[in-house]
């Protein structure tokens, strides 16, 4: 028998669990545009980890993968006008797109973001 179909039927058979597939988003600026780049914090859970990072976008699409054995994980999605969180389970998730419409930001948190995004430079 062919190594990869060897491979396959091993894996078909196995008792670990399948990987789950990403969190799909489909973000929304609080004006219905798409945004180009969002922040995207994640806190994880049982586990309590917390990863921050950047990421561009495909016309307003984002993908999240799981971390691990992890049940759950809250994600707060920014951008330069807007916010959401989301808690996402990872029975729920199953490969599923989650639309997720950005609120305004206060002016406060805007002009932080500014003062924070132009130290950067």
């Amino acid at each position: 028998m062919h190594p990869m179909v060897v491979r396959w039927l091993t894996r078909l058979w196995s008792r670990e669990r399948p990987p789950t597939p990403p969190i799909l988003l489909r973000v929304k600026e609080p004006d219905g545009d798409a945004p180009l780049v969002l922040d995207v914090e994640s806190r994880w859970a049982p586990g309590g980890h917390r990863i921050d990072r950047s990421v561009r976008t495909a016309d307003g699409l984002a993908v999240v993968h799981w971390l691990g054995d992890q049940d759950e994980v809250e994600l707060t999605v920014r951008s330069a006008l807007g916010q959401a969180t989301l808690t996402v389970h990872r029975q729920e998730s199953n490969g599923r797109t989650f639309d997720l419409q950005l609120a305004h930001l206060d002016a406060r948190a805007i002009d932080d973001r500014l003062q924070s995004s132009a130290s950067g430079y």
